[in-house]
């Protein structure tokens, strides 16, 4: 009886060209928050000032609005812009009898 012979290998050869990209796989999942940043710098100061409602001396009748140092017809005419908000602080009006010039 003959004994067979294992085959013998050959070299290797060289290696083929890479093959196209695959698709994009799905979103990973969202982190977590990072931490708080510093505080900003402080602003710088607002404008002093207030608002300007005044009748300028002359009485105020029904149907009439207050603008600057005047007593006007219409809504319109006494209009003023103002900062969207912040503190009004009133002031009493005292009767003509204890008022001092």
């Amino acid at each position: 009886m003959h004994k067979v012979q294992p085959a013998r290998r050959g070299a290797t050869g060289a290696q083929g060209a890479t093959g196209p990209q695959g698709a994009t796989g799905p979103q990973g999942a969202t982190g977590p928050q990072g931490a708080t940043g510093p505080q900003g710098a402080t602003g710088p100061s607002g404008a002093s000032g207030g608002l300007l409602f005044s009748t300028g001396g002359a009485n105020l009748a029904n149907a009439k609005f207050v603008g600057v140092a005047s007593v006007l017809g219409t809504e319109a005419d006494a209009q003023q812009v103002l900062a969207n908000s912040g503190t009004f602080t009133g002031h009493a009006v005292l009767p003509e009898r204890h008022r001092r010039l």
